[in-house]
């Protein structure tokens, strides 16, 4: 009974202190209460709270970038297209073997990647380093795992940032004020071959601003993705489609088609009409239009997405050197390497050459990658083949060749990144100051594995007689079209940003409207 009693007691007293301190904290002022922390938003000069931002700035957080499962910053863009209204990337396949050095870059509103700016932490970012564009960023230098959040102003700024944020900024904001460690596995398992990938991160963290007056965070992140082609995928397998009345396929084949090169005759194929291989197709658009040619369909070997390995490491470090000034500092590297494999290239008559070109007026060229095939070679269509082929007379004939001697087209794209930061920041007189030192590099190498003949050495070859346009190749025919091609660097680009920022700020008056 006493006991019973002794716990109804206590009770009360809970009860009548947790209303008290209930009490008095509605009654307490508010100049006692804890300070709203005021932080810089993207897009504008001065420290403010969220509420009091004049542009339209979306914030997208961690656990947002984690519910996509995305195992890239490309990706987890895609993902939320729609919430960035407008946004457009070009992903790291996009024109393969068109020199786009495996940059993914991002647009926002459609205005295009130049016009989009990208920072780290409120600074910018050294350029991809393509040979045509010296500003779009490649945002798969980021690793996912090191981002806290991402800031989207979804409005031009260019006021304050210049002529590259047009169309908006996105400023991507790393991981600090972490304490402890954690180590992430992660694997990308899809439903059908392709495309499947892994990668390991770490994250160790040290120290308290509040306490220790210091904090350190390091994050090492490893990925790899396979390559995914089309023939991997029953939506992208194939580009002719007869019943949409559509065909993306091409002249250029293997076996190889060929017309009269006195124009007495048009398109033939001495397989037509079973057109053997896995790419070389009959067109019902083509044949209704009087054409005896199979055509080559490359969306199977289209490299949707290529081989990726990257390897990243950011750390960042803040002391509190007094109670108003703050240092930091900041590194990263991070290296990428992914490998594109596309079909062969194309050689015709079809297919123009620079008047700069060595063989620009040289016979038969004249202007074009012109593959000749004279009734004196040994792979000339013969008199059967002539006459199921419907054609009379042994002219030379235009070769609309897919260069299957020597291969697809193999690029790795070599992409290495290094950022350094300094800086100072504190307040000084009611005046908010921000002084930094930024270094930023990045360095890409277009690297040809093989697929690339030269055409000054290839061409020549072919209008020997000695290649079979229309089946396999001897050894020695082989090994003499392996040695027309281009191995090697095909560019080297380096493009850095070194500069020194300076910012003082501070409120000049309150205004009426807050």
């Amino acid at each position: 009974m006493n006991s019973t009693n002794a716990r109804g007691s206590i009770a009360a007293s809970l009860s009548i202190a947790a209303g008290a301190a209930l009490v008095a904290a509605l009654v307490t002022p508010a100049s006692a209460q804890q300070p709203i922390e005021r932080v810089e938003i993207t897009g504008s000069a001065l420290k403010r709270i969220d509420a009091e931002t004049a542009l339209p700035v979306q914030i997208i957080s961690r656990e947002e970038i984690e519910k996509t499962g995305a195992a890239n910053v490309e990706q987890f863009l895609q993902a939320v297209g729609v919430a960035l209204q407008g946004n457009s990337n070009s992903v790291v396949a996009t024109a393969a073997g068109a020199s786009s050095g495996g940059v993914s870059s991002v647009s926002l509103r459609g205005l295009g990647s130049q016009r989009t700016l990208v920072l780290i932490d409120g600074k910018r970012v050294a350029a991809g380093g393509t040979l045509t564009d010296s500003t779009t960023v490649d945002v798969n230098h980021i690793p996912a795992s090191a981002i806290e959040r991402i800031e989207v102003l979804k409005d031009g700024a260019s006021a304050i940032y210049g002529s590259d944020a047009i169309a908006g900024v996105i400023n991507f904001i790393l991981r600090k004020d972490y304490r402890g460690g954690e180590v992430t596995a992660h694997t990308e398992l899809t439903q059908h071959p392709g495309g499947r990938g892994y990668g390991l991160n770490a994250l160790m963290g040290w120290g308290d601003m509040a306490s220790q007056r210091f904090n350190a965070t390091l994050i090492a992140d490893f990925r790899h993705e396979d390559a995914l082609y089309g023939r991997q995928r029953g939506f992208a397998s194939r580009g002719i489609f007869p019943e949409h009345l559509n065909d993306t396929s091409s002249g250029n084949t293997f076996p190889a088609n060929f017309a009269a090169a006195d124009g007495s005759f048009g398109t033939r194929n001495p397989s037509f009409p079973t057109c053997p291989g896995p790419y070389s197709h009959v067109s019902p658009l083509f044949v209704d239009a009087g054409s005896l040619g199979c055509r080559f369909d490359p969306a199977g070997l289209v490299s949707l997405i290529p081989e990726t390995d990257q390897q990243s490491i950011f750390g960042t470090l803040r002391m509190a050197l007094t109670p108003e000034i703050q240092g930091y500092g900041q590194f990263s590297y991070s290296h990428k390497e992914q490998r594109t494999i596309i079909q062969p290239v194309p050689l015709s008559d079809q297919f123009a050459l620079p008047p700069s070109h060595p063989l620009f007026a040289v016979a038969p060229y004249n202007g074009n990658s012109t593959f000749l095939l004279r009734p004196s070679s040994p792979y000339y269509p013969d008199a059967a083949t002539q006459t199921r082929l419907g054609f009379v007379g042994t002219p030379d004939l235009l070769v609309r060749y897919r260069s299957e001697i020597t291969g697809n087209r193999d690029i790795t794209n070599l992409s290495d990144q290094t950022r350094v930061v300094l800086g100072l920041r504190g307040q000084l007189g009611g005046w908010d100051y921000d002084a930094s030192f930024l270094h930023i590099e990045t360095a890409l190498t277009e690297r040809v594995n093989g697929g690339y003949p030269i055409l000054t050495k290839i061409l020549p070859l072919l209008d020997s007689g000695q290649v079979n346009p229309f089946g396999p190749n001897t050894p020695a025919t082989q090994a003499a079209a392996d040695a027309t091609q281009f191995r090697g660097d095909a560019y080297k680009t380096k493009t850095s940003i070194d500069g020194v920022q300076t910012k003082v700020t501070r409120d000049l008056t309150q205004m009426a409207g807050g």
